[in-house]
Formats: structure tokens, sequence, C-alpha cells
């Protein structure tokens, strides 16, 4: 997945990230990525994406072939312009901190 955001921030893409673990940040950042560290006493665990600020997959799994592949997870796609724009929200909220 990590290759997936680099292929697009290599072609231009806007493309955020706010994370947690320190390997992906450095991965990402080294290749073009803009970063953000989620700094909390919490566990970031929200995994959301916004698609060209229309569409939004959010929910449980982490982008892994185990998540994918071996675990039992949730997600949605929507692309309902509501859920899209308070979704949008929360990650420009979260954006903002850091």
């Amino acid at each position: 997945f990590n290759n997936a955001i680099i292929d697009a921030a290599k072609r231009n893409i806007t493309v955020k990230v706010i994370t947690q673990p320190e390997t992906t940040r450095k991965i990402l950042k080294e290749n073009g990525v803009d970063i953000k560290e989620f700094q909390s006493r919490k566990t970031i665990h929200t995994k959301l994406m916004i698609i060209d600020g229309q569409i939004i997959i959010v929910g449980s799994h982490n982008y892994t072939k185990n998540a994918f592949n071996l675990n039992e997870e949730v997600s949605v796609i929507t692309n309902e312009p509501e859920t899209v724009n308070r979704l949008k929200q929360y990650f420009d909220n979260l954006w903002s901190l850091y």
C-alpha cells in the first residue's frame, strides 16, 4: 500500500497522511508524501481514505496484506455528499492539529 501512495505522490497527486508508525512516516516522507505525525497518548485507529474529495473509504482494516486476506474487517465506501463532507472535516481538523 505504501508503494501506491508513493507512486501517486510521484505523479504529483496530492497525498496527505496522518500516521503514528515511524517507519511508515520515514518511507513516505522520503518519497515526497506530505506527512503529519499523530501526537497523542491515544492511538489513531481510524483508517480513512479520501479520494478526489468525493469518495470516502473508512473502516477497521489496516492497509496490509494480512488485514485484507486473513482478518475479518469491515469498511464502507461512500460518495454520499453529507458523509463525505463530515469525514473531510474530521480529517482536516486532525491535520490542522499537527
